[in-house]
């Protein structure tokens, strides 16, 4: 996962996202949202993430 790398690398932006609403949330929740207030670009995510905590990748990576 990006976050054991990343952690080492980088730990004040690991940590800062720790403490964020991204590392709370999945794509799929997200989603659920209305559009004006979820702050989430996407349409839709792949299957393979939906259920997974948003990182950087799933808003910054589209």
């Amino acid at each position: 996962m990006c976050v054991d790398c990343h952690g080492q690398v980088t730990p004040g932006v690991v940590a800062a996202w720790r403490d964020s609403r991204h590392a709370r949330t999945t794509p799929t929740a997200a989603l659920a949202q209305p559009a004006l207030q979820r702050r989430f670009s996407a349409d839709e995510t792949p299957a393979q993430g939906a259920e997974s905590a948003v990182g950087c990748f799933e808003c910054h990576g589209l």
